[in-house]
């Protein structure tokens, strides 16, 4: 059984996460068009991180958790966390990474990954 509070917690992390970067994403796919479709993947990532944990945190105090949710929770931020490891790996300057909050964005997932089991 998920504690639902501290579910809440990391989702929520996540959630704001992703919203606050989303613009800095973008802006930074006009100066590396290089890697535009790492970039890409990012933004979408987020987009759907933010919607699910967002639902998530609505629900999560009111009703259990489903396995399903669950899953899918885990799954996205696998898919997150191996997205920031390709953008790790680009030529992406490292200033620039950290203003697109990959590190954070991949500790926030395995957070919220822990939570998932």
């Amino acid at each position: 059984m998920v504690d639902a509070y501290k579910f809440k917690i990391a989702c929520k992390n996540v959630d704001t996460l992703c919203h606050n970067t989303l613009n800095r994403i973008v802006e930074h796919m006009n100066k590396y068009h290089n890697y535009s479709n790492e970039l890409g993947d990012y933004v979408k990532l987020c987009v759907t991180m933010e919607k699910l944990c967002n639902y998530c945190c609505s629900i999560c105090c009111n009703s259990n958790i489903s396995k399903h949710l669950l899953n899918e929770c885990k799954l996205k931020c696998s898919l997150m966390i191996k997205c920031c490891d390709k953008i790790n790996k680009t030529k992406i300057s490292k200033k620039d990474k950290e203003y697109m909050s990959c590190d954070k964005m991949t500790k926030a997932c395995e957070a919220l990954m822990k939570m998932c089991k």
